[in-house]
C-alpha cells in the first residue's frame, strides 16, 4: 500500500482522464503527487519550455517519479487538416513530452535520484487509424524517444518506459461510446471484457512500470488494451459518419466534420 513512501511524483496531465488515475494511484501509494497540467490550480503548458522548467524548479526536491499522461487529437482526415492542427496535436503529445521528460531527467541527474520516467504512447503508435494523423505520428514519435532516453539515461541509474493504451473511456473518448456502431466495434474488437479500458486499469501499468517491481525494465513500451490491438482498432471517424447526429460533441473533432445541427 505505501511503496511510494516518501517518494515525490510529478503526473504531466494528472488533472483529468487516465493522468488523474495514475496521480490518484500514486497518492493512495504514498506517493507526494505534483499535477503538471494546463487545467491545475496554478496552469502549465506543456509545450513552453520556461513554463515547465519554472514548475520543476519549484520543486521541493528532484522528482523519484516523473509520469506524462498529457494527450490529445484531432480527428479530420489528412486533406482536410489544416497543417497548424498537425502541428498543434504533434507539439502537444511529442515535443511535450520531450520537454517533460528532459525537465525530469536534468532534475533527477542533478538531484543525483535514479529516477523512473513513465510517457504515454498509444496502441496507434503502431496501428494507423483514420482522421489521426497527428496522433499517431506523435504516439509513434514518443516510443522511438522512449527508446533513445533510456540509452541515454542508463548511466544515472533513470529508468524511461512508456504505456501504450488502447480504447480507454475518458472524457476525450466518451462521446464515441455513446455512437452504437462505436460500442459494437469495440465490443467486437477487445478480447478482454469486449469493452473499453478503464483508466485504474492503464494507471495499474503506469504503477508497475514506476515501481521497483521494474527495476530491470527500461527502453520498453508495454501496451494496456485489453488485447484489442490484437483483432484491430475501431474507427471513430467511420462511426461519427454512421450515427453522430446534431446532438453530437467532442472536442477532438474538426468542426467541418460535425454533423449540422
Amino acid at each position: 500500500m505505501n511503496r511510494f513512501a516518501g517518494k515525490l511524483a510529478v503526473v504531466a496531465g494528472g488533472a483529468r482522464g487516465m493522468g488523474a488515475a495514475c496521480a490518484g494511484r500514486l497518492a493512495a501509494a504514498g506517493a507526494e503527487v505534483a499535477v503538471l497540467d494546463h487545467a491545475a490550480a496554478e496552469p502549465v503548458d506543456v509545450t513552453s519550455e520556461q513554463q515547465v522548467t519554472q514548475f520543476f524548479g519549484a520543486l521541493p526536491r528532484p522528482p523519484d517519479v516523473m509520469v506524462n499522461a498529457v494527450g490529445n487529437a484531432n480527428l479530420a482526415l489528412i486533406e482536410e487538416q489544416a497543417a497548424a492542427e498537425f502541428r498543434r496535436i504533434v507539439d502537444i503529445e511529442l515535443v511535450g513530452a520531450y520537454i517533460c521528460l528532459r525537465a525530469a531527467a536534468r532534475a533527477m541527474i542533478s538531484g543525483r535520484v535514479a529516477g523512473s520516467i513513465v510517457t504515454f504512447s498509444s496502441v496507434n503508435a503502431a496501428y494507423p487509424t483514420r482522421g489521426l494523423s497527428g496522433h499517431c505520428s506523435a504516439k509513434a514519435g514518443v516510443d522511438q524517444l522512449t527508446r533513445v532516453a533510456a540509452v541515454e539515461l542508463g548511466r544515472y541509474g533513470i529508468r524511461v518506459n512508456a504505456v501504450a493504451p488502447g480504447c480507454t473511456l475518458t472524457p476525450l473518448t466518451a462521446p464515441f461510446a455513446g455512437l452504437p456502431s462505436y460500442a459494437d466495434a469495440v465490443a467486437v474488437s477487445t478480447p478482454l471484457g469486449s469493452r473499453m479500458g478503464d483508466p485504474d486499469e492503464v494507471a495499474d501499468v503506469v504503477m508497475f512500470l514506476a515501481s521497483d517491481d521494474a527495476r530491470w525494465v527500461t527502453g520498453r513500451t508495454l501496451t494496456a488494451d485489453g488485447g484489442q490491438s490484437l483483432v484491430f482498432l475501431p474507427d471513430p471517424l467511420g462511426a461519427l459518419d454512421a450515427d453522430g447526429d446534431g446532438g453530437f460533441e467532442s472536442q477532438v473533432v474538426n468542426p467541418a466534420r460535425r454533423p449540422a445541427t
